[in-house]
Order: structure tokens, then C-alpha cells, then sequence
């Protein structure tokens, strides 16, 4: 039982020590009522600062090239679809993301996503 109570408190104190930590160099803006929060102005992050980042593996580095030029398409003719949209109160934010290797035979296939959350 001793053991189990040290590897709990090991695991516990790895996930503090590994817990994502982001600091803002922005001054905090006081809200006292719904209009106000409304006039905040959004925040809009591409893809090089995703919230929880992660590495889009692909099996050579061509492959990962081609993906990565698919992908960043994909964003600048979401960013152009969206030029005139004003952001408001809230945080757009894009990434990238792996959905899953299906293999044929000797042949792979990988899913990437493109993602606005």
C-alpha cells in the first residue's frame, strides 16, 4: 500500500511539474456588465501557437512538407473567406491535427485536420 501512495504522489506531482504554463503580457480589462465583456476586443491565433501543441508526425520528411503546404492553403483561403469579419469578446484560434494512419498492405494513409475552434 506504501508503494501505491509514493507512486500517487509521484504521478500527481509529475503532472503538476508538466501542466501547461502560459504567461500573458497583457493587463487584465475589468468587466462590470454583459456590454462591456461585448466590447472586448477577439484574439485570433493561427496555427504557430496552438493551445496544446503537438507534433503532425508523417512517415518522411516529403510527406510532411506536403501536408504542411496543404494545410497552410487551407488557412490563408480561410483567413481571405474571413477579412471582413470583425472578432469580438471571444479568441478564434486554428490548428493543425492527426486524425489517424489506416494502413492497406504495405501502403499507410494519414488523416490531417484543419481546425477553427
Amino acid at each position: 500500500m506504501k508503494k501505491y501512495k509514493i507512486l500517487f504522489a509521484l504521478l500527481c506531482s509529475l503532472s503538476v511539474a508538466f501542466a501547461q504554463n502560459k504567461t500573458s503580457n497583457e493587463t487584465p480589462q475589468s468587466c462590470l456588465s454583459d456590454e462591456d465583456a461585448d466590447k472586448l476586443p477577439g484574439k485570433y491565433y493561427d496555427h504557430t501557437q496552438p493551445k496544446y501543441p503537438m507534433s503532425l508526425k508523417a512517415p518522411s520528411a516529403a510527406e510532411r512538407t506536403a501536408m504542411l503546404n496543404q494545410l497552410n492553403a487551407i488557412e490563408k483561403v480561410e483567413e481571405k473567406s474571413r477579412a471582413n469579419l470583425t472578432v469580438n469578446d471571444c479568441v478564434l484560434r486554428t490548428s493543425y491535427n492527426a486524425r489517424g494512419t489506416s494502413y492497406f498492405g504495405d501502403n499507410s494513409r494519414t488523416a490531417y485536420g484543419y481546425q477553427l475552434e
